[in-house]
Order: C-alpha cells, then sequence, then structure tokens
C-alpha cells in the first residue's frame, strides 16, 4: 500500500520570530475510512475534538498497513498540536517514527513541537533529520530550522537556511519575506 506525502503551508508572514506555521504536513492514508477522514482533518484544519477522536479510533480499531498507521500518528500529531496539545503531538510524532524512522513530516513536525516548548536543542536534531532524509530537497525543512536558530540566537545560519529555503522553492513568497526580514 502506497502512503502518499501531502504538505499543506500555513507560512509566517513579515516576522520570523512572530509564529511558527500552524500546519506544516499531513500524511495521506489508504484503507480505512476512519484514517482517510483523520487526513481529510489534518489537511483542512478542522481540530476538533470528535476529529482527534475519529483518529484514536481508527489507530485503536482499524486494521492499517504500518505506513497508514505512522500516517495516522502524523495526522492526529497535527490535530493535537493545533489545539495547544503539544506533548500529545509530540508523542503521536514520536510513535509515527517508532514505525517510520525517515518519515520527513513527522521529523519536521515534531520538530515544531519541540520548537513551541521552547526545546531548541532538539528541534533542530530533528529538522537535521530531516534534512538527511529529505536529501535536503524540502524547502520547508529549512524554513523551519531557520527559526529554531533564530531563537537559539543563531542568525548566520537561519538566514544561511532562509537562503536555502528560497533557493529551493524561489516562489514562495513567505520564504523571501523572511529572508528579507532578517536581512
Amino acid at each position: 500500500m502506497d502512503a502518499r506525502h501531502i504538505l499543506t503551508r500555513t507560512l509566517l508572514g513579515a516576522s520570523l520570530a512572530a509564529a511558527l506555521p500552524a500546519a506544516l504536513g499531513a500524511e495521506t492514508v489508504i484503507g480505512s475510512p476512519r484514517a482517510e477522514t483523520c487526513f481529510q482533518s489534518a489537511l483542512s484544519g478542522d481540530d476538533s475534538l470528535p476529529a482527534i477522536e475519529l483518529c484514536t479510533a481508527a489507530l485503536l480499531n482499524d486494521p492499517l498497513a504500518p505506513q497508514d498507521r505512522a500516517a495516522t500518528y502524523v495526522n492526529r500529531g497535527i490535530l493535537q498540536s493545533r489545539r495547544g496539545r503539544h506533548q500529545d503531538a509530540y508523542d503521536d510524532f514520536s510513535r509515527a517514527l517508532e514505525m517510520e524512522r525517515a518519515l520527513v513530516h513527522a521529523l519536521i513536525n515534531r520538530g515544531n513541537v519541540l520548537v513551541r516548548m521552547k526545546r531548541y536543542d532538539e528541534a533542530l536534531t530533528d529538522y537535521d533529520r530531516a534534512v538527511f532524509y529529505s536529501e535536503g530537497r524540502d524547502p520547508l525543512v529549512f524554513f523551519n530550522r531557520s527559526l529554531a536558530y533564530e531563537n537559539l540566537g543563531r542568525g548566520a545560519e537561519a538566514r544561511e537556511d532562509l537562503v536555502r529555503a528560497v533557493q529551493l522553492d524561489p516562489e514562495s513568497p513567505a520564504y523571501r519575506e523572511a529572508l528579507a526580514a532578517i536581512e
């Protein structure tokens, strides 16, 4: 069964330090109506308790392939994160990574939760792994890692990552605006 990767982006406006993207990724799940609805909730921004409960029901009751189970944990983690339940989100992303250690969007999202928890060094570890597993091709990893660097007072590295994000996705106004804001 093939789990396709879908990326949703909610990016920063003018200030790099102002906020962290709320929704950075969702994993597609095929084979379970509840898991598919969980994915749709993560994709659409529905972070209601019923949506989270539906994800939980899929994880507890549906016969999901391992990659679909991992994707469902990522999707539930995204919903948890949006509700401000950072530890629950962290746990969901960690469970997904126990199943598939190279799941880039789980690494990015766990890094984002760690930034929200002000655990910047740990976030950098996840972002570095995401860079490795994405072979340095995902601009979102560089964009988010720049936020961790900035919060650690490492402006040169933050700028370098934003330059890389713009190189990878020159059409993104958010990446260009963030770069302009720190120059």
